[in-house]
């Protein structure tokens, strides 16, 4: 379902404010479309002639929700839907022209490896990625290879629906082997401020996921896991992820501990039962043939 259109300057129309029996235009593939809707469905675009290429003809209402929604936060002018880069051959969910900022949104499954190529070229025109990934695909127990391989990337989550109603939010977990451990309540983040990070701001409560990131990622937003950490807010939230942590660790060395016995244990009961016999079979053997 297509809420967005170009009208005949090229600009970005919503299909709430347009017009039937109207040509608009698909900011992707700029096909004709038409607007259509009702007392009981909402109003979209559709194309005149079904382009089954076209990456938009396809684009849920949720995915369509969030766009909408980060327009509506940032400043006005300063953002731009479905944004091409001719260059690379892209078109960018949300655009923030002014910050060279873009929101890709996710709600389907992607492989690691279109992860690692949108970020490389986005990167390369001097733009930064912020992948918003919904959780009901993602977030979940096991992680994804995606989501594996933006543990290094800016990246936060959404429970948006259909009807717009939600947050984007970031949140603190523990991760191992690709398992999700643990996780504590969302932080509602807010798209519309974000800062560089500098290396004035240190990990003062020493935990390793605020570690990780301040190594790794470039920027972050205001109310996520390192904002509340860096501006004191949120303690009882913070001292939640150290206790879990310190916890978590702890039982990570009486594993390692446990698996240690364990393997001394089996280890002598083949030595005992199993080696040590044919060892003794063999120099018996050995003795017998040399007289």
């Amino acid at each position: 379902m297509q809420i967005y259109a170009l009208d005949e300057s090229d600009k970005i129309v919503i299909a709430k404010t347009a017009k039937k029996h109207q040509d608009y235009y698909c900011t992707e593939c700029r096909n004709r479309l038409r607007l259509r809707g009702g007392n009981h469905r909402q109003n979209h675009f559709f194309h005149i002639e079904p382009n089954r290429h076209c990456r938009l003809h396809g684009k849920g209402m949720v995915h369509i929700q969030v766009q909408q929604h980060l327009l509506e936060l940032l400043p006005i002018n300063e953002c731009q839907l479905e944004y091409r880069f001719p260059q690379i051959k892209r078109i960018a969910d949300v655009a923030w022209i002014q910050q060279k900022v873009i929101f890709e949104i996710q709600c389907s499954p992607i492989t690691a490896e279109e992860i690692r190529n949108r970020n490389r070229d986005y990167q390369l025109l001097g733009w930064q990625v912020i992948w918003i990934l919904h959780d009901k695909r993602y977030n979940q127990w096991r992680l994804s290879s995606a989501e594996l391989a933006l543990r290094n990337s800016p990246h936060y989550f959404t429970n948006m629906d259909s009807e717009g109603v939600g947050i984007i939010y970031d949140q603190f977990d523990l991760i191992s082997y690709g398992i999700r451990k643990h996780k504590l309540k969302a932080l509602q983040i807010d798209p519309t401020y974000f800062h560089i990070l500098h290396p004035s701001i240190s990990n003062r409560r020493g935990i390793k996921l605020i570690e990780h990131r301040l190594k790794h990622w470039s920027v972050h937003f205001r109310g996520d896991l390192i904002d509340v950490h860096d501006r004191r807010e949120e303690e009882e939230y913070i001292h939640a992820a150290k206790e879990l942590e310190k916890n978590w660790n702890k039982s990570d060395v009486l594993v390692e501990k446990r698996s240690f016995v364990f393997s001394n244990y089996f280890k002598n009961i083949i030595y005992n039962w199993v080696l040590r016999p044919y060892k003794l079979l063999f120099q018996i053997i050995l003795e017998r043939m040399c007289r």
